[in-house]
């Protein structure tokens, strides 16, 4: 029994260390911050680049099948005996 209340302290000791150790962790410095928000930036401009170019082949393949459309339209179908 006694030696599992030791363990006890002792883990609850470790943790407290690691805790502190954390803590005095330096913060990332000015450049790296800099670095980090300029790579969040490029993302982010890659993410807009790559909904535009998207949208733009989406909308010229609606103009490709429309342009189609007006060039060969379909042919009109009429029903047997029917005048058309």
């Amino acid at each position: 029994m006694r030696a599992l209340i030791l363990a006890a302290g002792f883990s609850a000791l470790a943790a407290t260390a690691a805790l502190a150790q954390v803590e005095r962790l330096p913060t990332t410095s000015r450049a790296e911050r800099q670095i980090i928000d300029n790579n969040r930036a490029l993302d982010l401009q890659q993410q807009q680049r790559s909904f535009t170019q998207q949208n733009q082949f989406e909308i010229n393949a609606l103009r490709n099948q429309l342009q189609q459309q007006q060039m060969f339209p379909p042919a009109r179908t009429c029903a047997a005996g029917a005048i058309c």
